[in-house]
């Protein structure tokens, strides 16, 4: 029994963690030869410094969820945002003091001019 705990342990860790899939593979057209790397992940992908997702391919179960025509809700992810809103202004990203991920995205121009606010890739705020 004392042999399967860490086994059960690290299985549960690896499902409750995202999973991320690298693919890898070639092509040619006789002349060349051409690699490509391809990353897919169930976990929620998020907004980087440049105002893009750092993902490749997401999974993620939370962009299948459509907007609403009054524009983004409140609890949306930082990348349901940015595809609904475009490429923000600017991006601040930090740690609060619990360690949880704080992001402002700006917005000076358009239709949804503010910042929108989220913790843990949530969106909680929008300040006009």
């Amino acid at each position: 029994m004392t042999r399967i705990l860490p086994v059960i342990a690290s299985l549960l860790m690896s499902i409750s963690a995202g999973c991320t899939v690298d693919a890898m593979g070639f092509a040619t057209d006789f002349h060349s030869y051409h690699q490509g790397l391809i990353r897919a992940s169930t976990a929620e992908a998020l907004v980087g410094q440049d105002g893009r997702c750092q993902s490749d391919i997401s999974i993620d179960p939370s962009l299948l969820r459509p907007l609403g025509a009054e524009g983004v809700p409140l609890g949306s992810t930082e990348c349901q945002v940015v595809a609904s809103l475009g490429g923000p202004y600017s991006v601040e990203i930090r740690r609060g003091r619990a360690g949880e991920r704080l992001v402002r995205l700006m917005y000076v121009s358009g239709a949804k001019i503010g910042i929108y606010v989220f913790t843990n890739n949530r969106l909680t705020a929008i300040e006009h």
